[in-house]
């Protein structure tokens, strides 16, 4: 008995220190990834804007091709909306919050499965001269269960090698789909 009372105080006391310690923790995440696309902002416009658009390119459909995806509103406009539903890729929605034609595309995310949280993402096009500079962004605040779970794993490595995964895939759709140059 004395020893079972023991272990849970070590354990009890063991919870209390991750707990202490994830509370130190950034309150604040971000993931910020760019790449560069040999397309006007025009031409890479509908691949981040419609959301039918950004599943063709997206690095979780390569996770999960049979994840359901179902769609709401008029795609590319503000309100528009889609949800996934998946073994491997959770659930969640996303809804499109904000445009301004060829320059941003502003996305509010709600993740519902396996844990829930709700974050905004960007696409923001900017003009170069070898094409187009495309940033991809997710912002998020993490409560103290995000906390515990970064003490563990590093927002930015987990989700960054997805966006630029993402982005190659983008890169790789644009450019085949861009007309020739003169």
């Amino acid at each position: 008995m004395k020893i079972a009372l023991c272990v849970l105080a070590g354990l009890a006391s063991l919870v209390a220190l991750l707990l202490l310690v994830a509370s130190f923790q950034p309150t604040d995440y971000a993931v910020v990834r760019f790449v560069t696309i040999a397309a006007p902002p025009s031409q890479v416009w509908p691949w981040v804007s419609q959301l039918k658009k950004t599943q063709e390119w997206s690095p979780w459909m390569d996770e999960e091709p049979t994840a359901v995806v179902t769609y709401s509103g008029a795609d590319g406009t503000v309100g528009s909306g889609s949800a996934w539903d998946g073994k491997k890729i959770g659930a969640g929605n996303q809804h499109i919050a904000g445009l301004e034609l060829h320059k941003r595309v502003d996305l509010d995310l709600q993740f519902i499965k396996p844990f829930e949280d709700q974050a905004k993402a960007s696409f923001v096009l900017t003009p170069e001269s070898t094409g187009t500079r495309v940033m991809w962004t997710m912002q998020g605040h993490n409560n103290l269960i995000g906390k515990v779970m970064c003490l563990f794993m590093n927002m930015d490595k987990m989700i960054g090698g997805s966006f630029e995964t993402g982005l190659g895939h983008l890169k790789s759709k644009v450019e085949a789909a861009a007309p020739a140059s003169p």
